[in-house]
């Protein structure tokens, strides 16, 4: 594993306690005789999910599978619109990283997954690097691995 990629665990692992801070917080806050218990409950859940796929890509980075790298970028992204909820959703609490300080890192942390080097560690071996127009694509879309035929063929000399 290119060292780089530990930034992008450490960002992972200070999301997921970001997390548990909003969880810890928004438990207590849940009040069922009053009726406000929607928007507690819907941090609660946002909270949950994100925190579930931040750990799901903090075991698979490691590996060199290329899914493990969409799985990635696609995490970082829902860390980013996950803490943009919590910012707007939520109240002012003790925060271990500030909403602008999400957004910077995460930046960050995309940068890191585009470098060539990391790209090329996600790519099996004795295989080109795709371009990096692909690797966007990959984000969003499950590319066609229909390149390749392959057909069997009986040998007529036996």
């Amino acid at each position: 594993m290119p060292p780089i990629l530990l930034v992008v665990e450490v960002f992972l692992a200070s999301a997921i306690l970001r997390n548990l801070n909003m969880f810890g917080l928004e438990s207590f806050v849940i009040d069922y005789s009053t009726g406000a218990f929607l928007k507690p409950l819907a941090l609660i859940i946002i909270a949950v999910v994100s925190s579930i796929f931040a750990v799901l890509t903090m075991f698979g980075l490691p590996s060199s599978n290329r899914y493990s790298w969409r799985s990635a970028i696609r995490t970082i992204v829902f860390l980013i619109l996950s803490n943009i909820s919590y910012e707007y959703l939520g109240e002012t609490y003790i925060n271990i990283l500030s909403l602008q300080d999400v957004l910077l890192f995460s930046a960050v942390c995309i940068a890191i997954m585009m470098l060539p080097s990391v790209r090329a560690y996600y790519v099996p071996p004795m295989k080109d690097t795709p371009p990096l127009k692909w690797w966007l694509k990959f984000c969003l879309l499950r590319p066609d691995d229909n390149h390749h035929r392959y057909e069997f063929s009986e040998n007529a000399e036996n």
